[in-house]
């Protein structure tokens, strides 16, 4: 008998998803009570250093004194204007590039029904959402591996998770999609297979490497017909950037470098200055390379498993998103923080972990967790301000 059909682990991946959400609300409650004053426009870390669209001023949005801001601030904006109808593309840095990134924000916006009062609740739903869907579909591909459902709850502590959470940015959705690809290749299912697939190209460009995957997989086995099916996945995607190109300035990118690893060897190079202090210097450096040590060990294991097992469709879309990490250069600042290169390039070391749970080998998940200790030592502040608000 098939094993995921006879154990209830249906349901109690469902219970353990909703768990799972309810705990990120809270996370996020807590920092923006005791942090910003009860403002939650505080989680799309807007700085102060870039003007505040006018046609927000109703919004009280919360800005960060001599910042820059993080890009969640853009996808704000786009979820507020995802048809270049108001203008407020004229306040995102790089306009074509991140209303190609639609789903998230486009979701919010359709959930508000376009209302500008409801649309930043809508957002905070459309995450949450995305983490019910992440945590279930773990469950569920824990369960296919003959384990807990409650392992669903690690959904917690994937990188671009625990960023998106803190700062909104769309790489969430595209973890949990990433966790969806992996269950549904696994299962064989076919048209859930394809709504991912789909999704995935909409939430950034990066995700366009899944479909990738799956048609170079389904090519490799001969079935044609998947494989067009598989390339028809990312039409919806192409259509939404013809009409993004229609409404925005054409940009120069030097995103890729035809020089391999010269973007991460550059970084390596040179740390990051940081100003906080000696002991803060330190403790982020040795921080930083922790996590910058840990990539090439990723990239490593991608063509090692793909060795294995070619042409699988989490091998295949390890392999593309170690080849994309290989040549990403350094001048648009993937490899300035970890904050950055752990969401672009996050799906690789979330895959390979995957790839651990369902052969057995633990192990494959140190390069995702490489990361975790200077992603969260930020957030350390914001444990000391709501523990100082819990203890009055």
């Amino acid at each position: 008998m098939d094993y995921v059909r006879a154990c209830p682990g249906r349901k109690a991946s469902v219970e353990y998803a909703f768990i799972c959400v309810a705990v990120a609300f809270f996370a996020q409650f807590l920092t923006v009570h005791y942090n910003y004053g009860g403002n939650w426009t505080a989680l799309f870390c807007t700085g102060s250093n870039k003007v505040v669209p006018s046609q927000l001023a109703s919004e009280r949005i919360y800005t960060f004194a001599n910042r820059a801001g993080y890009d969640g601030q853009f996808y704000h904006y786009i979820a507020h204007d995802p048809f270049f109808e108001r203008g407020l593309s004229a306040h995102i840095d790089m306009p074509r590039t991140r209303y190609r990134r639609i789903l998230v924000p486009g979701f919010a916006y359709l959930l508000a029904a376009g209302e500008d009062r409801y649309i930043d609740t809508a957002y905070l739903a459309v995450m949450l959402g995305f983490v019910f869907l992440g945590a279930y579909w773990l469950g569920r591909y824990f369960v296919l591996s003959h384990h807990h459902p409650a392992w669903s709850l690690s959904f917690g502590l994937v990188p671009a998770v625990v960023i998106s959470l803190d700062r909104l940015t769309v790489d969430l959705a595209l973890a949990a999609l990433c966790v969806g690809f992996a269950y549904y290749t696994q299962r064989a299912r076919g048209w859930q297979l394809y709504l991912v697939l789909v999704a995935a190209s909409l939430v950034r460009e990066t995700g366009l490497l899944l479909p990738a995957a799956c048609t170079l997989s389904c090519l490799w086995q001969r079935q044609w017909r998947n494989a067009i099916l598989a390339v028809t996945a990312v039409l919806p995607a192409f259509a939404w950037y013809f009409f993004v190109s229609q409404n925005t300035p054409a940009v120069t990118s030097n995103y890729i470098s035809p020089v391999p690893l010269s973007g991460y060897v550059a970084r390596l190079l040179h740390p990051t200055a940081y100003a906080e202090g000696p002991a803060i210097y330190w403790i982020a450096t040795v921080l930083d390379y922790l996590a910058l040590l840990s990539v090439p060990v990723a990239f490593a294991l991608a063509f090692y498993l793909f060795k294995r097992r070619p042409f699988g469709p989490v091998e295949t879309a390890m392999v593309l998103f170690a080849l994309l990490g290989i040549f990403v250069g350094g001048s648009e600042g993937v490899w300035t923080e970890v904050y950055s290169f752990g969401r672009s390039l996050g799906p690789l070391p979330l895959l390979a972990a995957l790839h651990g749970v369902s052969s057995g080998s633990w192990e494959l998940a140190l390069p995702m967790l490489a990361t975790l200790p200077r992603i969260g030592f930020p957030i350390g502040s914001q444990l000391v301000g709501i523990l100082r608000g819990l203890l009055g």
